[in-house]
Formats: structure tokens, C-alpha cells, sequence
């Protein structure tokens, strides 16, 4: 709870002080970041020379790259999630560390502009990222699928119907999902019945229209607000908190359904066959745990940096308490979608899971020495197993939920700095490999990291964190005339 007492803040650096002070951190992610997305660019293109079977140069390149999108743009959503709910909370606490999340939000708009490869490999209907996008022409679907021409939709029911009864799981021309590869070209095969049932939702130009939407709408709420906050550090008056507070509710109920529908569209359609209705609710809450581990991070930064100076121990326990309770959101979220999908066991989701190793569907005895042992190599002929996936989705649960659930209990963890910081970084790490674990098996050949994922994540990070060190450089670290600001210099855990 907090006091209300008359303690004044404490004097915060300037504008010029703070873009001082982190200039030279500037430069180094600004270069991060070109150099980054530059080396995964060309080692798309070498991709290519040690793969020539592959049909297109920047498949993988195109995997890493919305991995890295997904973890980055987790971080931006959730400080908008934040900066909406204090509004309309009325929340005192959290003003001093408040605009730290305003300039994250003005990440998303940069996110937006990220997005246009994912908006190219859509529009160019090569099906290299999503397999849906390839073009209804028989002509280029063959072209580009190697496969034979697409039917129709009754022909391909037809065509699937008969080909299931032919071909045995497991055997080399198994087709039955959109995606799988061929046991020795790895080439996409053309759309098939199910997923031509959901061509009016999935295809190329709705999809962009819908993703141009989505960030829209997030870059107009996170300028809004961002506005209104830096006004009022200039003219004080009252009428930006009011305004802020009053758009409040209708804005966290716009940004949480763009964003479950952004989530089905970026991520959850990588596999046109499976569905979560959870799927949204899984994505919020890895933008929450990322989100506020962030923060401790970077409110740890900028102390460092001579701003935020009335920060205390119990700000950082309120952080800390809030990471606690997204690992467990996040933990709960994610059994309980594997929990109903397994129940159910359609053979349209549970192969989503099975391709990512959380199965006890084991292959046989015989189909384990015939192709070679557990691994990547049976992940080729069997798509729907996971066998070099399954230590990946140990680690998540180990890791992501047991481990910092344990870590993270004790009081005095959330309230020292140096045991905040090493748990905020340890969420990172491990939300990065959750959402390695939601792309990279749709790619159907193994878990194989590989030095383009690093390129494309850092160079993501680089520009990531560039922006806003860039934006916090514009205003001050302390929304000064804030009405509630007093009540968060003298706020105190009890």
C-alpha cells in the first residue's frame, strides 16, 4: 500500500543530460541493429549454397526474422497494456516509472515498419513463410509448390481422401498438412481441401489489410497517450490526465482484441490447420512477463544513468511482484491450452504439439532403426513428431515456469537489485526460446539453431533498443506535473 506524505521528488536530469549520458549506448544499438539484420539478409542468401533443394533463398531467413518479431513485439504491446490499465486504474505508484513504458510503446510504430518483409513474403505468394499464401493459380502454385497442379477444393477433398488411403504416417509423400515437406526435396506441398475452406480469412490481401490495421490502431493510442503525458510535463494542466483516464477502458478492450486477432494472424495461422482460442490470451501473457522484466531493466539503466532518482526498493518489489504473476499467468495459460487440445485430441491440433515434442505418441521400434534413431531425422518423415523438440519444450517448462516460480517467491529477491535484474534477464532468455518453440517447427526439419537467428535477433535488439533510447531522449524520465506523483515518491510496501 502506499503512504501520503508532502516528500518532494528529486531533481532529474534534463533532456541533453540523459541523451549525454546514453549516446554512446546509442550508437552501439543503432549499429547493432543495421549490422544485424544486414548479416541475417546475406546469410539468407548462403542459406541457399549449403541447401540448393531449398525453393527459396530466405525461407529460414524468413523464420528467424518473425521470431525475433514476435519476442520484440511482445515487449512493446505489453507497455502498452500497462500504460492503459494505470490510467484506468488510477494507479499513484507506478507515475515515476510510468514514462519509462510510454517510450516503449513507441516502439510498435517502428515494429509496424519491421513487419513489411512479413508483408512482402505474403504478398508474394511463394508460401515460403505461410504456406496458405501460395496462389490459387494451378500455373504458379506449381511453379512454386514443385508439386502438381492445386485443385479445386472438391477435387482436393477428393484427392486427400484418397491419398490418406494410400499413404501410410510416416512414409515418404505424406501430405496430410499444408507445409510438410517432402522426404528428399523439403518443398512445400500446394493447398489442400481444409485449408481452402479457410481461404476467405487467409489470404494475401486481407491478411495485409488486417496487419496494416492492427498497427494503426496501436501506433494512434501509443502517440495519443504519449502526447497527452509529454503536454501536460509543459502546461500541467489536469485535463491530460482526465482525457487519458477517460479513453482509458475503450482503448485496453481495442488493443486486447487487435492483438489476440494479430496473434492468430502472425503466429497461430504459421499452421493454417490448427486453432487455440487461447492462443491470444497465451501471446498476452508472455507481452506481460517480457514487459515487466523489461522494466526492472531498464528503470535499473536509466538509474544508472543519474534519472529516476526517487525510484526505491519498493518500486522495484512491485515489479518484481508483477513478473511473479505473469510467470504463473503464463504457465497456467499454456496447460490449459495444451491440456484441452490434448483431451479433445482433434487430428487437426494435437499435431501442432506433437511437431514441437510435447507427445507420448513415440513412433515405432521399426520406424526408429529404419530412419535412423530419435531426431531430426525422424522430424523429416514422421512432420507431425518432434523428436529433436522435445529437450526445447522440457526447458519452457523447467525453465520458463518452475524454475522462476521458485526464484521469484521470496520477498527479499524482488526487492534487491542485483537478484531483480538476474531474474527479469533469465525471463527474457527463456520467452526467447518460447517463441523460437512457436515458430521454428513450422519450418518441419528439426530443432537446428543456427547463427542467422542470432543476426536477426540482434539485430532486432539493436533497433529495438535504439528507438527508445532515442525517444526517452525527447522528454524527461519523470512525468513532473503528474497529479498522482506525490503519491509515488512516498509509496512504501507494507
Amino acid at each position: 500500500m502506499a503512504s501520503h506524505s508532502h516528500i518532494k521528488p528529486q531533481p532529474e536530469p534534463t533532456p541533453d543530460e540523459f541523451r549525454r549520458k546514453s549516446r554512446g549506448a546509442f550508437v552501439v544499438t543503432a549499429a547493432a541493429g543495421v549490422i544485424g539484420i544486414a548479416a541475417a539478409v546475406v546469410l539468407g542468401y548462403l542459406e541457399h549454397s549449403h541447401h540448393p533443394e531449398h525453393p527459396d533463398y530466405f525461407r529460414r531467413f524468413y523464420f528467424s526474422y518473425l521470431t525475433a518479431f514476435a519476442y520484440f513485439l511482445a515487449i512493446g504491446i505489453g507497455a502498452m497494456a500497462f500504460v492503459l490499465v494505470q490510467y484506468l486504474a488510477r494507479a499513484g505508484w507506478s507515475v515515476q516509472v510510468r514514462r519509462i513504458a510510454e517510450n516503449l510503446m513507441m516502439t510498435v510504430p517502428v515494429m509496424g515498419l519491421l513487419a513489411l518483409p512479413l508483408l512482402y513474403t505474403v504478398l508474394s505468394q511463394k508460401g515460403d513463410l505461410y504456406v496458405w499464401a501460395l496462389p490459387d493459380d494451378p500455373k504458379l502454385a506449381a511453379h512454386h509448390a514443385g508439386d502438381v497442379p492445386a485443385a479445386t477444393p472438391k477435387e482436393a477433398k477428393e484427392k486427400d481422401a484418397a491419398h490418406h488411403t494410400a499413404v501410410k504416417p510416416g512414409e515418404a509423400g505424406d501430405a496430410h498438412a499444408d507445409g510438410a515437406h517432402h522426404s528428399e526435396t523439403h518443398r512445400p506441398f500446394t493447398l489442400n481441401a481444409l485449408t481452402y475452406e479457410k481461404r476467405p480469412w487467409l489470404n494475401p490481401w486481407f491478411f495485409t489489410i488486417r496487419i496494416v490495421f492492427y498497427f494503426a490502431v496501436w501506433t494512434a493510442i501509443a502517440v495519443y497517450y504519449r502526447r497527452h503525458s509529454i503536454a501536460q510535463d509543459a502546461d500541467g494542466h489536469l485535463e491530460h490526465t482526465e482525457l487519458m483516464q477517460k479513453w482509458s477502458g475503450i482503448s485496453i478492450v481495442v488493443l486486447l482484441l487487435t492483438m489476440t486477432f494479430a496473434a492468430f494472424d502472425l503466429f497461430m495461422s504459421l499452421d493454417p490447420h490448427w486453432f487455440s482460442t487461447m492462443f491470444g490470451v497465451y501471446y498476452l501473457a508472455g507481452c506481460f512477463l517480457t514487459f515487466f522484466a523489461t522494466m526492472i531493466i531498464l528503470v535499473a539503466l536509466s538509474r544508472r544513468w543519474g534519472a529516476l532518482r526517487g525510484v526505491t526498493k519498493d518500486h522495484f518489489h512491485d515489479l518484481g511482484k508483477f513478473q511473479f504473476g505473469f510467470t504463473f499467468f503464463w504457465g497456467y495459460v499454456a496447460f490449459s491450452q495444451f491440456m484441452l487440445l490434448w483431451y479433445a485430441n482433434l487430428p487437426e491440433t494435437t499435431p501442432w504439439f506433437s511437431r514441437r515434442g510435447a507427445t507420448t505418441a513415440f513412433p515405432t521400434e521399426a520406424e526408429v532403426v529404419k530412419y535412423g534413431g530419435y531426431g531430426a531425422a525422424l522430424d523429416k518423415v514422421i512432420p507431425d513428431y518432434g523428436a529433436s523438440w522435445r529437450p526445447v519444450a522440457i526447458a519452457l517448462l523447467v525453465g520458463h515456469l518452475l524454475i522462476p516460480f521458485a526464484g521469484l517467491l521470496s520477498r527479499h529477491v524482488k526487492r534487491k537489485l542485483g537478484t531483480a535484474l538476474f531474474w527479469a534477464f533469465w525471463a527474457l532468455a527463456f520467452h526467447y526460446v518460447n517463441m523460437y518453440w512457436i515458430v521454428m517447427p513450422e519450418m518441419r526439419t528439426g530443432f537446428h539453431p543456427a547463427l542467422i537467428d542470432l543476426a536477426c535477433f540482434v539485430g532486432f535488439l539493436g533497433i529495438f533498443a535504439a528507438t527508445w533510447l532515442k525517444v526517452s531522449g525527447s522528454a524527461r524520465l519523470v512525468p513532473a506535473h503528474d497529479p498522482r506523483l506525490p503519491e509515488s515518491v512516498a509509496f512504501t510496501n507494507i
